[in-house]
């Protein structure tokens, strides 16, 4: 009984004497900023007590891991120890972010940094003081971006190394994130606008905001962010679809078919081309009236005045009339940006080739041309 008695009092003593022992690391604490090669060291500083033996200082990776030991067998009471930023046994650490832990020689108590700290790249001494800056190049205002185009948003990061988010805002409001965790030295991303984390968002007034993303529980009083200078536009895409003629029709050679489509959002004048099903283009086609199928308003289908202009002499276009076959139309600007295709349909000849009502009839692919009866 006696022993037992012994053995619990002196394991009471240990732990008493293990509770005493604490060390606390005072700096870096997280927060700090300090540069590879700077000229003065930078001082690691502890507290201590109740501890009898030495202790050691380990540089601490963003994942938790060690990267190296910078001193062991350090006084518990000789704080604090100038460090050579970045040395430590296994090298010189690179830019990023860290954190200290000092501890005794084995591992009984020990302190960690409690938020991380920044070790920068080295800069010409010429340069100092070097102040970290993110500045937002584009979209920087009275941009007019198509809804889900894929566009750059860009921006420059100086004198410091990490992450960024990238945040859409309307008339003022947080529309949500366009992305997050981006290497500051990527220096762009590439945005189907509109798109974000809580969905899509289009209109007038929007801007990107840009915010250096700081690890752990750092709260900076002055986070380093930037902002598109104007409001910039996110325009909904134009659009042409073609309705007629569609997919599995059968045009007769000649005879009259109308042309329809929906256009959105479209601003110029469009024109109406025929292709092969195989893709070769044929030319612009030929109303009923000779005319050709250019210059047309886009919304021409819903306005009566055009209804005879969007008469197709079927088969017709500007170099002739084709030879019986497959086609599609492809009704585009003027200047080609938009367009939008029909499906294959069927040209057919209804009656012998001699009585065809037309100039002319052709076959590019064949490169042959005859003359036949006109109308």
């Amino acid at each position: 009984m006696k022993r037992m008695l012994s053995l619990i009092a002196v394991c009471l003593f240990t732990l008493g004497m293990l509770a005493a022992q604490s060390v606390t690391v005072t700096s870096p604490n997280g927060g700090e900023s300090m540069m590879l090669g700077q000229l003065l060291p930078f001082p690691i500083t502890w507290s201590a007590s109740g501890l009898k033996q030495n202790i050691r200082i380990v540089l601490l990776k963003h994942d938790g891991s060690e990267f190296g030991l910078i001193k062991d067998n350090l006084s518990a009471g000789s704080s604090p120890f100038q460090w050579t930023v970045g040395k430590t046994d296994k090298g010189k650490a690179p830019a990023g972010y860290y954190k200290i832990r000092v501890a005794a020689m084995d591992g009984s108590c020990y302190d960690v940094s409690n938020a991380f700290f920044t070790i920068a790249a080295w800069q010409p001494p010429g340069d100092l003081p070097l102040e970290p800056s993110l500045k937002l190049l584009s979209p920087n205002g009275n941009e007019e971006w198509g809804f889900q185009s894929m566009q750059s948003i860009t921006w420059k990061a100086d004198h410091w190394i990490g992450t960024v988010q990238l945040n859409l805002f309307q008339n003022g409001q947080f529309k949500g994130i366009i992305a997050m965790g981006l290497p500051s030295s990527q220096a762009a991303f590439s945005w189907k606008t509109g798109q974000t984390q809580k969905g899509t968002f289009k209109g007038p007034a929007c801007k990107v905001r840009i915010v250096r993303e700081y690890p752990g529980n750092i709260v900076p009083l002055k986070p380093l962010m930037d902002e598109s200078a104007k409001p910039f536009i996110i325009a909904p895409q134009p659009f042409l679809h073609v309705i007629s003629p569609d997919s599995g029709c059968t045009l007769m050679l000649g005879g009259p078919w109308p042309i329809t489509w929906k256009a959105e959002n479209v601003s110029q004048n469009v024109k109406i081309v025929l292709f092969r099903a195989s893709g070769q283009e044929e030319g612009v086609l030929i109303d009923r009236h000779g005319q050709e199928m250019s210059y047309l308003p886009p919304e021409a289908p819903s306005q009566p005045q055009y209804h005879e202009r969007l008469n197709w002499d079927a088969g017709r276009t500007d170099s002739g009339y084709v030879p019986q076959g497959y086609y599609k139309i492809k009704v585009m600007t003027m200047d080609e940006s938009v367009s939008g295709m029909s499906g294959v349909f069927r040209i057919e000849v209804p009656f012998p080739q001699s009585y065809l009502p037309a100039a002319r009839k052709r076959d590019k692919a064949a490169g042959e041309h005859a003359q036949v009866r006109g109308r």
